[in-house]
């Protein structure tokens, strides 16, 4: 009797290690669908903001009227010279949404990247903050590590790459990186900052940001020109965030 318990226990064990086995097979299975999806969505507006700029140009002409028939929520777009980092920016009603939906609105794990539901879409002044998930496939902000963490990627570095274009509707604007570092959101909130309440609260907080950077940018400052903060994942822990920095060196208008 207590022979046959046992090998009841036993199979019901195996049959709740194979249930779980399957149940993660299938999880695995559905994220790779869902980032293939994504990923080829974003190569396909990618592929097409390329052709309007001209090839690889930084020169823009994105046609905001049009990407905004297919969503009225993309405000901006990303791009990062000769890197992947070339994306729609949608902005919701709240900082979750666009965690799990695309920038076409499709329900997505993979997201969107997205501006900060506190910010106004001028990038006029004080900080704008975009997030975007750290891809294992180095898509989205997944390649920010790669260019910019010199623990990740020795060969990363703020002369290669020290730029971030932001297109806007008749605007495009040219930030250049300051800092590049790991935050603990349990310690460090105030790098989330949407305003400051003066220039001097506002130099400070980039002194602080350059002090802590694991790469030294450039040392010119902007008075009174926006600064752009990227945010993404950090395989340091749940509560870290890998941000990088950049304030506003040239606006042009079309």
């Amino acid at each position: 009797m207590i022979g046959n318990v046992r090998r009841l226990s036993r199979l019901l064990f195996l049959a709740l290690c194979l249930m779980i086995f399957l149940m993660q097979c299938l999880k695995i299975g559905k994220d790779f669908r869902e980032h293939h999806q994504a990923e080829k969505e974003y190569e396909d507006w990618a592929d097409h903001t390329k052709e309007e700029r001209g090839g690889d140009s930084v020169e823009s002409a994105i046609d905001f009227e049009r990407l905004q028939k297919r969503n009225p929520d993309i405000v901006a777009w990303i791009h990062i010279p000769d890197t992947t980092i070339d994306y729609p920016v949608v902005q919701g009603s709240d900082n979750t949404y666009y965690l799990n939906h695309t920038a076409a609105g499709r329900e997505n794990s993979s997201g969107a990247i997205f501006l900060d539901a506190g910010c106004d879409t001028a990038f006029t002044g004080n900080n704008y903050i975009i997030y975007g998930h750290n891809m294992r496939t180095k898509k989205m902000f997944g390649g920010l590590k790669d260019l910019y963490d010199p623990t990740y990627n020795e060969k990363a570095s703020l002369l290669l790459h020290p730029d971030i274009v932001i297109n806007i509707p008749g605007v495009e604007i040219t930030y250049r990186i300051f800092s590049v570092r790991r935050i603990n959101l349990n310690t460090q909130q105030g790098v989330y900052a949407l305003t400051f309440s003066n220039d001097r609260e506002r130099e400070d907080y980039i002194e602080e940001a350059r002090n802590q950077s694991l790469m030294k940018g450039e040392e010119t400052s902007c008075p009174g020109s926006s600064i752009l903060t990227l945010s993404t994942c950090s395989s340091s822990g749940e509560s870290w965030r890998f941000v990088v920095q950049a304030y506003e060196i040239h606006k042009k208008y079309r």
